[in-house]
């Protein structure tokens, strides 16, 4: 036991300086990463055909260990003009390492005193108005990075909000006490979408969907609860469809 005690004793003497130094580095460093603000931000430069060219989609990072509350996003231009971007209300807490992303409203032109103003949005310099301060942000553009492969388009066939597949055969959108839905329907008789009814398919036997069939279903089994449909055939046009049948249901 003698031995032990004094092994345990050279070793707190040799490395107990080493251990108040790194001690003292960790605290340091720790609250190092508290002081101050560091706030990176990049943003989309956004043309649009009704609205001038603006700053867009802007993505804030937060590089300290503590929260931030941003009241107003503002953008500094040549050095003597500024502009604000966006208003916090209320404010946007951004928390400490954390990303946050703000669209900005559309306006129709800029001006300073009676001229109109062209800013170059690229070399913006962007400011945050937060609690106690104003805080210069680390700003850059947006760069999409390019890909060194083919690329694959992307094709998006929307019908009243409703995006639908080449698989699609009929869209039929009809009434329920005045409110207007949007179902798919399949060449396999599946009904898919907005159909909250009892039978969720028509001729359910391998055979094409037809649009007589349709309608005659609809006439036996949903009379007394559709008021009216459109019935309408999807086609390889650029509109997407062709307009087959439009039917108010008679109610004595």
């Amino acid at each position: 036991m003698e031995y032990l005690s004094i092994i345990w004793e050279w070793i707190d003497q040799q490395f107990r300086p080493v251990t108040a130094i790194l001690a003292s580095f960790f605290a340091i460093f720790f609250a190092w990463r508290k002081i101050g603000y560091k706030v990176n931000v990049t943003y989309d430069i956004t043309l649009s055909g009704t609205s001038e060219v603006r700053i867009s989609n802007m993505v804030f990072q937060n590089k300290k260990d503590k929260p931030l509350s941003i009241y107003k996003i503002v953008a500094v231009f040549d050095k003597s003009y500024c502009l604000e971007i966006h208003r916090c209300s209320p404010p946007l807490i951004l928390k400490p390492y954390e990303s946050i992303s703000i669209e900005t409203e559309e306006y129709s032109y800029l001006s300073v005193g009676e001229d109109r103003y062209y800013p170059e949005l690229q070399c913006a310099e962007i400011y945050i108005e937060s609690d106690d301060k104003i805080i210069k942000c680390k700003a850059k553009p947006h760069k999409t990075l390019a890909f060194k492969y083919m690329n694959v388009s992307k094709t998006i066939n929307i019908f009243n909000g409703v995006v639908y597949t080449d698989n699609v055969a009929y869209i039929l959108v009809y009434a329920v006490n005045n409110v207007n839905k949007t179902a798919l329907l399949y060449d396999s008789g599946l009904i898919l979408h907005e159909w909250d009814f009892h039978f969720n398919g028509i001729k359910l036997s391998g055979e094409k969907l037809e649009a007589d069939d349709i309608s005659q279903f609809l006439e036996i089994h949903y009379s007394r609860t559709i008021d009216s449909y459109l019935l309408y055939k999807m086609n390889e046009s650029p509109y997407g469809f062709d307009l087959l049948k439009h039917h108010e249901f008679e109610r004595s």
